[in-house]
């Protein structure tokens, strides 16, 4: 394995014990889980209708996987991490879920059959090069299968948290934009994308609590103020954070 590779492979190694105890009981685990939740909800929303297979592209310790199969599907979920698979085989224990070791940027195993859908939910932006997993992606689905891509976008790599990860365990944190998921799904073969509002945007800028006090929150309060955050979020906001549905 490139060492490259090796240092997004060990994160699950490297984490303290309750990080990756935390990361298996997602979204409810961590302080964000609103935003998690409006996430994966927009994600099973894009999706094809159950009964269907979809294949967890980067599902890490399998949260968002356990998510899809108790929604009706049955799944797969693939990541580059031992450590990860194992704790999500022991967390996760459904009839209709599997887990597999596998590098996404690698061609998967005939015996994985043919998929309805492919999730990469906040974890193609991890990826070296984006056209690599997108290929795989592509070559998994059934003709008319989407690929949804619910990924983070301009900002996210000089976030602090992202600062954080990349001192700490060298892992790899990228900008993530709708033009750069749509044109690495065009060349894979895609014949069709539409970005749709990120639930990021959605959840800052209509859901979240600001301390009514400030004069930022009053503005916003207003009816051209709510107005303003919808407009924001439906537009603007696509170029740089957005949902990505590819139809093959």
């Amino acid at each position: 394995m490139p060492a490259e590779k090796d240092v997004e492979a060990a994160y699950f190694r490297n984490i303290p014990e309750e990080a990756l105890a935390q990361s298996v009981l997602k979204p409810f685990s961590v302080p964000d889980r609103g935003r998690l939740l409006v996430e994966i909800g927009a994600v099973m929303s894009l999706l094809p209708e159950p009964p269907g297979r979809v294949l967890d592209l980067g599902c890490g310790t399998g949260w968002t996987s356990s998510f899809l199969a108790r929604s009706g599907y049955d799944v797969v979920g693939v990541d580059l991490s031992p450590e990860a698979i194992d704790t999500a085989r022991a967390a996760f224990a459904l009839p209709s879920l599997a887990f597999a070791t596998h590098d996404f940027d690698e061609p998967l195993p005939a015996s994985f059959g043919v998929f309805d859908a492919v999730v990469f939910f906040d974890t193609l932006h991890h990826a070296e090069d984006e056209r690599r997993p997108l290929r795989v992606a592509y070559a998994a689905l059934r003709d008319g299968g989407v690929c949804i891509a619910c990924e983070p976008g301009t900002g996210h790599a000089v976030s602090e948290g992202s600062v954080h990860a990349v001192a700490t365990f060298g892992v790899r944190e990228r900008d993530m934009t709708p033009p750069q998921v749509v044109a690495a799904g065009t060349e894979a073969g895609f014949r069709a994308a539409v970005v749709h509002p990120h639930p990021h945007e959605l959840h800052r800028n209509l859901y979240l609590r600001r301390q009514p006090a400030s004069l930022r929150s009053r503005m916003l309060a207003t009816r051209v103020g709510q107005a303003a955050q919808v407009l924001r979020t439906a537009t603007t906001q696509r170029r740089h954070w957005g949902i990505v549905v590819l139809t093959k």
